[in-house]
């Protein structure tokens, strides 16, 4: 079932890096953000925030390193982790 253990550890990694750029403060609300990617905003009314940038990138390399590392089952997984970083600004 796993490929690649190596692609699946760094795609763990990144998941928890991308995770903890935006973790959600109960005193941190992200107010004036015009543009968003899966809870990473990415331009408020100042301009664009280069950490938001950088969180998306690193969330579609983790996602692109998930999928090299499984043989089956990939769309599966892929979802089942897209899901709750969608639902991560709710904590």
């Amino acid at each position: 079932m796993i490929k690649n253990k190596i692609a699946l550890i760094g795609s763990v990694v990144l998941f928890i890096i991308c995770m903890c750029l935006f973790f959600p403060f109960p005193d941190n609300h992200m107010r004036g953000i015009r543009s968003s990617f899966m809870t990473f905003p990415i331009r408020n009314e100042e301009g664009y925030i280069p950490l938001g940038i950088i969180g998306s990138f690193l969330f579609i390399v983790a996602i692109f390193l998930l999928v090299i590392s499984l043989a089956k089952y990939r769309f599966r997984t892929v979802v089942l982790s897209i899901i709750p970083i969608a639902f991560y600004q709710w904590l």
